[in-house]
This record gives structure tokens, C-alpha cells and sequence, in this order.
């Protein structure tokens, strides 16, 4: 998907099995990359998933769950995610999140 400022990009196979989503609770490596070459990669989760996978640390003896770009959203659809990033890109989030050239 495109909007002349940027342009989202979803893993290889990812849109044929996005039926899955709300079941998985999460996508990992959706790409956002902007029109003057700078790109952010996301990983989007709902509560139940985040629930279930501070409890999947905390049984490795971890007080904490981390994903760089973590995103919450109420429910994980494809949909949600395309309008999380527009709403997100309109009050200027991806402003102050590193680029990944800037990570590296």
C-alpha cells in the first residue's frame, strides 16, 4: 500500500494467510518505508498476545517482553494495521523513531 509519502510492505505470503491474524494476535516484519528513503520495521500485537507472551518470559525468569517497533493494537487485522500506520504517520511517530539505516 501506498500514499505518496510511504509505502507499507508485508512479509512474503503474508496477505494469502491474513485471515490468521486475529487467531495469531500478531505480525512481525511489516515494513514502512517513507518517500525519502528512510524505512522502520514493525511488529504489531494485540493485549491477548502481549498477555500471553509476558507470561511465555516470565516462565524463562524474565520480568519483561520487548519488540523493537512494538505497536499495540486493539485486534490484529490487516486493516488495523494500515490505519494504525496512517493515523501514527499523521501525528508524526515515525518522526521520532530511528530509521533502521540509523539502528545499524
Amino acid at each position: 500500500m501506498t500514499n505518496g509519502e510511504y509505502i507499507i510492505s508485508f512479509p512474503t505470503g503474508f496477505l494469502d494467510r491474513e485471515f490468521e491474524l486475529p487467531y495469531k494476535g500478531y505480525a512481525r516484519n511489516v515494513h514502512v518505508k517513507a518517500a525519502d528513503g528512510r524505512s522502520w520495521t514493525l511488529y504489531f500485537t494485540d493485549l491477548s498476545r502481549l498477555q500471553q507472551d509476558l507470561d511465555d518470559a516470565k516462565g524463562r525468569g524474565e520480568s519483561y517482553f520487548a519488540e523493537p517497533g512494538m505497536i499495540v493494537l486493539s485486534e490484529v487485522t490487516v486493516e488495523i494495521i494500515r490505519n494504525a500506520i496512517e493515523g501514527l504517520w499523521e501525528a508524526g511517530f515515525f518522526k521520532t523513531l530511528a530509521p533502521l539505516a540509523e539502528i545499524s
